[in-house]
């Protein structure tokens, strides 16, 4: 039995601060919470590309990654394309691919997000975060890719569910993620 954890890293506070009818305060606390974002991150390795997608069959190499992710688990979710194809498929929802490529083209990292509200406030949701064993080094540039096209998308935070044993090894934490104070 695995207790999961709802993390969030907060981009901006205005949805938030404007429902407690203190919005006015917004740009003052966006400014801290700017300032803990760059300072709370991992390296960022520049020797990965990265791309971002709609579509999962536009994911070069998924099947692949998937396989060798799932192989590297005690216990997983067999997360094949078949299985990606379904479980993204489904009506009125858009999903976004953000997949992690090392020097040589092999894909290393997927995330899969969409936007949602929570709590009233525009956020993603992250459904997969899957990094292959000994490129734990690329978690600075998925972080650095979640945070720009969340402000680009005007997110206000991105969100999470997983075991405490996962966050850590995903870096969650290094990375500026906190507990969720949403249920």
């Amino acid at each position: 039995y695995t207790t999961l954890f709802r993390s969030m890293k907060f981009i901006r506070l205005n949805t938030i601060l404007k429902s407690k009818k203190i919005g006015f305060l917004a740009p003052l606390v966006n400014v801290f919470i700017n300032i803990y974002n760059g300072f709370i991150k991992t390296r960022l390795n520049k020797s990965y590309s990265f791309t971002l997608s709609t579509k999962i069959s536009d994911v070069k190499g998924y099947d692949a990654f998937a396989k060798e992710w799932n192989e590297s688990m005690q216990n997983a979710l067999i997360k094949d394309l078949p299985f990606a194809t379904w479980r993204y498929g489904a009506p009125g929802r858009t999903y976004q691919f953000l997949s992690i490529y090392s020097a040589v083209g092999k894909m290393v990292g997927f995330v899969s997000f969409r936007k949602i509200i929570k709590e009233g406030v525009p956020s993603y949701g992250i459904l997969d975060y899957m990094i292959l064993p000994g490129f734990d080094d690329c978690h600075g540039i998925i972080n650095k890719v979640l945070v720009d096209r969340a402000k680009k998308d005007k997110v206000e935070a991105i969100m999470t569910m997983m075991s405490k044993k996962s966050a850590s090894y995903y870096q969650l934490f290094k990375n500026g993620f906190i507990k969720s104070p949403f249920t």
